[in-house]
This record gives structure tokens, sequence and C-alpha cells, in this order.
């Protein structure tokens, strides 16, 4: 089993920050804490969500009115990022619910779970999984914030497979007898 120490690591096809700690609730070494959604921050996910599914109807042939899934999320993101809105509140209402609808799909195929993450490099909604034995953590707003500012298209189907073949290998790594 791997030492308990913090790792910030980049998947380097796609510079994904995934934060990495062997510690269940507090790294004390970067203050990481986490904590379950508040009822108020469920009700922004909610709406969230509904935002992308209104995004993905208007732009694309979704036919996933529920769940959206990583292909729906690409076929969305490439129509919208030609078209995007200029006005601020508007970009970040459609970056934020794309965002929430990526978090969805790796809590729903990769067993993460919704929380808010505090660290050294901010806080907010994330998922996290492999809890006190990796502690991975994505904050998906951010994840396609950062996609936007590099107008980078598509990239959904694509990260999804690399975060799970990198969840993967953590867990092999701490599943693997010692020597």
């Amino acid at each position: 089993m791997p030492a308990p120490t913090t790792i910030r690591a980049y998947l380097a096809s796609t510079a994904l920050l995934i934060a990495c700690s062997a510690y269940a609730a507090t790294d004390s070494a970067t203050q990481t804490t986490y904590r379950d959604l508040s009822t108020a921050e469920l009700r922004t996910l909610q709406s969230q969500r509904t935002d992308a599914r209104i995004l993905a109807t208007a732009l694309t042939a979704s036919s996933s009115p529920d769940a959206l899934d990583a292909t729906d999320l690409d076929d969305t993101w490439s129509a919208w990022i030609n078209d995007r809105p200029t006005d601020r509140e508007e970009l970040l209402r459609d970056i934020n619910a794309m965002g929430a609808a990526f978090g969805d799909i790796l809590v729903r195929e990769l067993g993460f779970q919704w929380q808010y993450c505090k660290d050294a490099y901010g806080e907010g909604p994330c998922v996290v999984t492999l809890r006190g034995r990796g502690d991975v953590t994505i904050f998906p707003a951010d994840f396609v914030a950062k996609r936007h500012d590099r107008n980078e298209s598509p990239f959904f189907e694509v990260a999804v497979l690399q975060i799970a073949g990198s969840v993967q290998q953590m867990r092999d790594q701490w599943d693997k007898p010692k020597e």
C-alpha cells in the first residue's frame, strides 16, 4: 500500500488535475476538507442538471432526457463552443451546467460521489472516489472551464476513459500485496 502522502498529478494528454490524498476527511499537509453538499448546494446542482438537459436538447439530437452521457456532452459542447454566449452570466451558467452533467457521469459510471471540498487551491462542489485510499477529487465545473479557456473540443468521452483508467490503476496499486 502506498505511503499516506499527497500527490497532485496530471494526466498528460488532457492536463487533468486529479488531487490524490491518502487521508479520509482532512489532509493535514494541504488542509483538504470534504463535507456533504448542503440542501442549497443540492438544489443548485439539480438546477444545473436541468440546464444541461435543456442545452443538450436545444443544440443536439440528444435522446437522453434524464441522464446525459459523455457522447451527449461532447455533442452538446461541440455545438455550443462554436456559438457560445458572450454574456458572462450565461457563459458561466452553461459551463456549470455541463460541469454538473460531467460530475454526474463520474458518479454514475465510476462510483464517485458528490461532496464539497476545500483545499489550498479553492473550494466548491466536487466528485470524489477512493475515500481513504487516495481520495481522487475532481472539480467538474473547473474541469469544463479549463477546456473552455483552451477552446478544447470534444473531450468528455476521452476524459471519462482516462479518469476510469487512472482510478483503476490507483485501486490496483492499493490492492497490490506488499512484497
